[in-house]
């Protein structure tokens, strides 16, 4: 049994100000060490249950919030970008995986839940659809995985996403460790946060139950920017077209694509 994590900071517990998710910033050092808390109970819970390997993707920012040492024994770090297609997903192609948790995770662009909503970099986008739907970076990164045929089984954060992952992908295990109220966050304990993610990712891994969900015959993306010159530049990608001053379309039939063009184009 392996077992593959993306962490990312935005949805960790506490972690409310864009400043406490930058290096070198008020609050950053006590939200990595958060971070650091939330990812190491999940990989606890999934050795305890048996997993032989847990492999973490550091997602967030520099890709270096993570401290190995911090990390129980059995466990894997990759840490910074590799230049791929998914960046949060980076080594999901290296399986066999069995399944994939997604810690400290957020809303996506557009979305109310959390004060720290966005999807991949912040102040690009004012939102993003896929298919008619609003589209985060779970929604990207589950693709990946299911490309790797790796399904999703956890997903910790606010509870905006929580509940979209519960939506969207039935049987999967979700941790809501805070609830974004405006500009304000409404918290779990840190310590009781960690013990209710440590006890999902156990639950998860003996449950057994994966699997991936369907993967659509065609896409549809839009990409609404925040500036028109960001999206005049996205419209250059090949495939992309402007259908307003800040809205840009790319359509296909196939996902690597999809995500080849959403690389490029944010």
């Amino acid at each position: 049994m392996r077992v593959y994590i993306s962490a990312d900071m935005e949805g960790i517990t506490g972690v409310t100000s864009w400043d406490e998710t930058v290096c070198g910033k008020d609050g950053y050092e006590e939200a990595r060490e958060q971070m650091n808390r939330e990812v190491a109970a999940a990989c606890r819970g999934a050795l305890w249950a048996g997993a032989d390997e847990v492999v973490v993707k550091d997602g967030h920012e520099t890709a270096l919030n993570l401290k190995p040492d911090q990390l129980p024994r059995g466990t894997r770090l990759i840490r910074g970008w590799g230049a791929a297609p998914c960046e949060m997903m980076l080594g999901i192609d290296r399986g066999p995986f069995d399944c994939a948790f997604f810690i400290g995770y957020h809303a996506e662009a557009g979305s109310a839940a959390s004060p720290l909503s966005h999807t991949t970099e912040y102040g690009i986008l004012q939102a993003s659809r896929l298919n008619g739907k609003p589209m985060g970076e779970l929604d990207l990164n589950v693709l990946a995985a299911s490309l790797c045929k790796v399904p999703p089984a956890l997903v910790t954060g606010d509870q905006g996403i929580c509940r979209k992952a519960e939506e969207a992908y039935p049987g999967v295990r979700t941790v809501a460790v805070k609830e974004g109220i405006g500009g304000a966050t409404f918290n779990l304990h840190p310590e009781e946060a960690c013990e209710l993610i440590e006890r999902a990712a156990r639950e998860a891994v003996e449950a057994g139950s994966f699997r991936c969900p369907e993967i659509p015959e065609r896409f549809k993306m839009e990409l609404t920017f925040k500036s028109h010159e960001k999206a005049r530049n996205a419209a250059l990608f090949p495939g992309a077209r402007r259908t307003g001053d800040c809205v840009v379309e790319y359509e296909t039939d196939k996902a690597e694509d999809l995500l080849l063009a959403y690389h490029f184009m944010v």
